[in-house]
């Protein structure tokens, strides 16, 4: 099984766009696809969540009682009862547990299938969970560095391509990852703030290769957020960036169209399905991705 970690410093920058147009895109080119949602946030299974049940309004009007006064108490209470009704109750923060290292084969478990694409399925983040898993792992004795790798050990001759949507910041989360990976791809917007977000990137990764004494891992640069149209400067620093890293940066550029980004956001599908400019733009990165063989 291949990995993609789709990774960047920079908020902001379209990455969990980028990943999950990435793997619904391979995974209508019938590949098997495993999604795996590393952000506390859980931007990319929020793309997900008719495919779990979770609790209607009517429910919380009629069904929710809570037994404490005080904000924190209740808040604690609304929360258990949210989750309480969704039938995916395991989720990335499982795959990362001492008990999945014990018991490997729960990481199935965690997995939520899907009926998008040909095979998509996905190892959502739930709860907000991960900033706590985080600072489990960093006073652990018990190979904190490669819980995921562990647990992608059961699955991996089930799937032919993993994507990982990484948080916006260097942890030990972020090195699990990069562990289990063979590519990343750092999504690049036009801006001096966003090279800023790139450079701190790139840096990690090699500080990572050096403490690992690992040296394969493969990095591409998606310019992202391209304004279409006449823009000298624009074009210009994009030109710079070809010259400066010409085995880097992709062939394909993702434009932005704010509409097409908000409309699908907001209801779940992707923007490679759609007519517009930009969803031809992720076909391209799909047809790009396929012809390097490696990513």
């Amino acid at each position: 099984m291949r990995v993609i970690s789709v990774m960047s410093e920079k908020g902001g920058v379209s990455k969990t766009t980028t990943s999950v147009n990435l793997a619904k895109g391979l995974s209508d080119k019938g590949m098997r696809v495993l999604l795996i949602d590393l952000d506390p946030q859980g931007n990319a299974t929020r793309y997900f969540m008719d495919n779990y049940r979770r609790v209607s309004r009517k429910e919380f009007i009629g069904d929710f009682h809570p037994q404490e006064k005080d904000l924190f108490s209740v808040s604690r209470e609304l929360k258990d009862f949210i989750y309480s009704h969704s039938e995916v109750q395991k989720d990335i923060n499982t795959v990362l547990s001492e008990e999945a290292l014990d018991n490997p084969e729960i990481v199935r478990e965690c997995i939520m299938h899907t009926d998008v694409g040909g095979t998509l399925d996905v190892i959502p983040s739930l709860r907000h969970e991960l900033i706590n898993t985080s600072a489990a792992l960093t006073v652990t004795n018990r190979v904190p560095f490669s819980r995921l790798k562990h647990a992608l050990r059961e699955v991996r001759r089930e799937y032919d391509v993993a994507i990982i949507d990484n948080a916006p910041t260097y942890n030990i989360i972020t090195i699990n990852a990069l562990l289990v990976s063979q590519d990343v791809i750092i999504p690049l917007p036009v801006g001096i703030s966003e090279l800023e977000g790139f450079v701190t990137t790139v840096e990690n990764i090699e500080q990572f290769e050096r403490d690992q004494d690992l040296f394969d891992i493969r990095v591409h640069v998606l310019m992202t957020m391209i304004h279409r149209g006449k823009r000298p400067e624009q074009d210009l620093y994009i030109s710079k960036l070809k010259e400066i890293f010409p085995e880097c940066l992709y062939e394909t550029t993702i434009g932005y169209q704010d509409s097409i980004a908000s409309r699908t956001a907001q209801v779940g599908s992707f923007i490679l399905d759609t007519d517009s400019r930009i969803g031809g733009d992720f076909r391209s990165l799909i047809e790009e991705i396929g012809e390097g063989g490696e990513g």
